[in-house]
């Protein structure tokens, strides 16, 4: 990411503590230790029932529900800035809150659901202003629900799952309109328990599983997919021809046009399946007698999973498991590399990043030589956050042993072990819960997450990793390992706010194009090399590699 400045002068800094750092806080939408939450949806399909962020990117602005202490849980926007984080409408009017979530931006519609105090929770839709939120369609009129959930967008419609308090939990479609909100097919006529979840778009066509109990041992499991229309809304095959949890679909995963999930077989063992869509299609990839598949992620058209073999008496725990791939086809699923308790984070330029069982992070792309150690012991697990200036962020935790509690850490790497750094240590006093985790999205290079500092409550944050003066005579100075705090620069605006970034090459480029390297440092001494220590360019590109 570069910045344009006008005319500026650089100078080193003499040895002094840090004044302030990223990540900082956007607004405290709701003043004191409680907190605006930001809302977090809990989505039916999810086995675990982990919560989903309800931040959303929506037109270049951030779209999320927040509650100011005054007018309930209701529907927010920002642009990053203080001034630009404000309410977008007040859907149902004083403190009980309309409580929106499950955003979608559907073809530049932004969707979500919420309760505006007279018919319970709906579909709405909104345009980023107050008179363009409105409601879609009352699906179950009344101040009763029909709880739109799954809100998926296939080819520019949304397809959903919605309960008219008629025909029970079915599948639903929108083009935004009253009249173009419709039931596509009602699977199970009158009202009874059935459960669709995991839509999942696959090059066009919606993929999804039903499953209703036939009997107290017993579960109908089926795959269906639909184009669309009721005719077009037809069975892929059958699951449930097996009694307790055998024939358990989950963890649709679309690549390169063939869905991808894991079912359970008799032996109560869950495998690895594809479907082209048709019965005689969907098949088991490959007999390898698997415990169980907890991460399924596509990187450049291969799919990589990590798994258990029952074979090798490896306890399987929190998604633990040797890394493998699939090209879809039985010869093609193989192990990557003989590494125990691999932890998927997510891809990041053509690579899988992953945790393993020692702490350390990997990367692979796809080879046994291609897949290294990044850096060793940056602790358990992991989760990707978003991608930012060339980097990929993520947090995990770390065990603190000297207050015997977890710690939260932001880390950002670029791919190599110097370029693999902890941003922030956002620490055991951040803590509410054991389950507390870092909901985020990125929007112009910025990422932003909701997060509780321990004084403030939940509130919405954000991290610019690189922030120079845009305007003006602007002085930007520069110093290395501030403080004695090892691989981080010290950037300062005109004397005033200062940044603190990952360890890196500061860079300029002048008129002609010449990447000079300005400031340079190294750990080991704490030295900081500027050369020249202080000068003067026109049009001017900075950056921090």
């Amino acid at each position: 990411m570069t910045f344009k400045t006008r005319p500026i002068r650089m100078e080193v800094l003499e040895d002094r503590m840090l004044l302030n750092a990223s990540p900082e806080l956007v607004a405290d939408i709701n003043p004191g230790a409680g907190g605006s939450y930001l809302a977090v949806e809990n989505p039916d399909h999810s086995p675990y029932l982990t919560g989903v962020p309800s931040l959303t990117e929506f037109d270049g602005t951030l779209f999320f529900g927040a509650d100011d202490g005054s007018n309930g849980n209701e529907l927010w926007k920002s642009d990053g800035t203080e001034a630009g984080t404000e309410l977008v409408a007040e859907i149902n009017p004083g403190a009980g809150g309309s409580y929106p979530d499950r955003f979608k931006n559907v073809d530049g519609t932004l969707f979500f659901t919420a309760v505006n105090g007279i018919n319970g929770k709906e579909l709405w839709k909104s345009d980023g202003t107050e008179a363009g939120t409105v409601r879609v369609k009352d699906i179950r009129p009344g101040i009763a629900s029909s709880n739109p959930s799954e809100l998926t967008n296939v080819n520019g419609t949304l397809f959903f799952t919605a309960d008219n308090g008629i025909n029970g939990k079915e599948l639903w479609k929108s083009d935004g309109t009253e009249a173009g909100t419709v039931r596509v097919k009602d699977f199970r006529p009158g009202i009874g328990n059935l459960y669709l979840y995991g839509l999942t778009n696959v090059n066009g066509t919606l993929f999804f599983i039903a499953n209703r109990p036939t009997n107290p041992l017993a579960f109908e499991r089926v795959l269906w997919k639909s184009d669309g229309t009721e005719a077009g809304t037809v069975r892929v095959k059958d699951f449930s021809d097996q009694q307790d949890f055998s024939g358990r679909i989950s963890n649709l995963t679309a690549v390169n046009g063939t869905l991808f999930f894991s079912a359970h077989d008799e032996f109560l063992r869950r495998e690895l399946w594809k479907s082209d869509g048709t019965e005689a299609g969907t098949v088991r990839v490959k007999d390898i007698g698997l415990t169980g598949y907890y991460h399924l992620v596509d990187v450049n058209g291969t799919l990589f999973f990590n798994a258990s073999h029952t074979g090798n008496h490896f306890r399987n725990t929190r998604g633990d498991g040797w890394l493998w791939k699939s090209d879809g086809t039985e010869a093609g699923t193989v192990t990557v590399k003989d590494i125990r308790g691999a932890y998927l984070i997510g891809e990041f330029n053509g690579n899988l990043f992953f945790t393993a069982m020692n702490g350390d992070l990997w990367k692979s792309d796809g080879t046994e030589a291609g897949t290294v150690r990044v850096k060793d012991g940056i602790g358990d697990g992991g989760t990707h956050l978003g991608e930012v200036n060339g980097n990929f962020f993520f947090y995990n935790y770390n065990y603190n042993r000297g207050i015997r509690q977890w710690d939260l850490h932001l880390w950002k790497s670029d791919g190599t072990e110097a370029g693999t750094v902890m941003v922030a240590n956002l620490g055991p006093q951040l803590t509410i819960s054991n389950s507390r985790s870092l909901y985020s999205t990125t929007i112009n290079e910025t990422l932003f997450f909701r997060d509780d500092d321990g004084t403030n409550g939940y509130e919405l944050w954000k991290l610019d990793p690189v922030l120079f003066g845009t305007s003006g005579d602007d002085t930007i100075s520069v110093h290395v390992n501030p403080g004695a705090v090892a691989h981080r620069y010290e950037v300062t605006i005109n004397g005033g706010q200062t940044y603190l970034y990952p360890d890196g090459e500061l860079h300029i480029v002048g008129g002609g194009g010449t990447d000079t390297v300005v400031v340079q440092g190294t750990a080991a001494d704490q030295t900081l090399v500027a050369s020249p220590d202080s000068f003067e360019l026109t049009d001017a590109e900075f950056s921090l590699t």
